[in-house]
């Protein structure tokens, strides 16, 4: 029998989140990120004024897309596509 110490299970449910954000509708699923990951990722993504350190200056940080798929094609067949060869 395995024992545990008293405060391990509320150290498993304290831990930190995972700063993914999935939201599931009937027509579709989108994933992003949450919190801090959320605010540097929008940085990067849309090219906005941010600091660069903690109390440091502004900067301009260029936009660069970080992930994006557009072809319609990609998105759908090649997930499935995945699924049912892996059997």
């Amino acid at each position: 029998m395995i024992s545990l110490r008293p405060n391990t299970l509320a150290a498993v449910s304290a831990a930190p989140k995972p700063p993914v954000t999935v939201e599931a509708k009937a027509d579709g699923l989108a994933l992003g990120f949450a919190g801090r990951v959320a605010r540097i990722a929008r940085v990067h993504q849309l090219g906005e004024l941010a600091s660069g350190a903690p109390c440091g200056p502004n900067v301009q940080y260029p936009a660069r897309r970080l992930l994006g798929f557009t072809d319609v094609d990609l998105i759908r067949h090649r997930p499935l596509h995945h699924i049912t060869q892996s059997r």
